[in-house]
């Protein structure tokens, strides 16, 4: 979740610009990104599930790529198309990490855990929220 709102949706809004669509091309990536993560959500139901905790971390820490990918392709290479394609692809893994991780955790523990586990859940994704959002203002103080 912090790489997703380090770069979403500061970037999108602030960062990239398409004369062709004017203000609606910020619109129009914010719904790139929420179909994305719509249909990443529903992937896990085609697709084989993440059963390692490793596995899902390392898909985590792979999802951190996007932040110099993003920052290359606002600066270096400010393609309308990529922003779209590249917002798709954050939506896309975010919403099958986060169906992968919601469904792997409660998996991991015995019964009686369960509520422990859920809130831990939710502790986690406040924390990457708030990470999220330090790391997106720093973003646009680096501008």
């Amino acid at each position: 979740m912090a790489t997703t709102l380090t770069i979403f949706p500061g970037v999108p809004a602030s960062d990239v610009h398409w004369s062709k669509f004017g203000e609606w091309y910020n619109i129009a990536l914010i719904t790139f990104f929420n179909i994305g993560d719509l249909s990443g959500k529903g992937l896990p139901l085609w697709l084989p599930t993440i059963r390692s905790q490793t596995h899902t971390l390392l898909w985590c820490l792979l999802r951190c790529l996007f932040v110099p990918i993003f920052f290359a392709a606002v600066h270096l290479f400010p393609n309308p198309l990529l922003m779209i394609g590249l917002t798709l692809a954050l939506g896309i893994t975010n919403g099958f990490l986060h169906a992968n991780t919601y469904m792997l955790a409660p998996q991991a523990v015995d019964t009686g855990e369960l509520d422990v586990v859920g809130s831990i859940l939710v502790f986690t994704e406040l924390l990457g929220l708030s990470v999220g959002a330090i790391f997106s203002w720093l973003w646009l103080w680096l501008e």
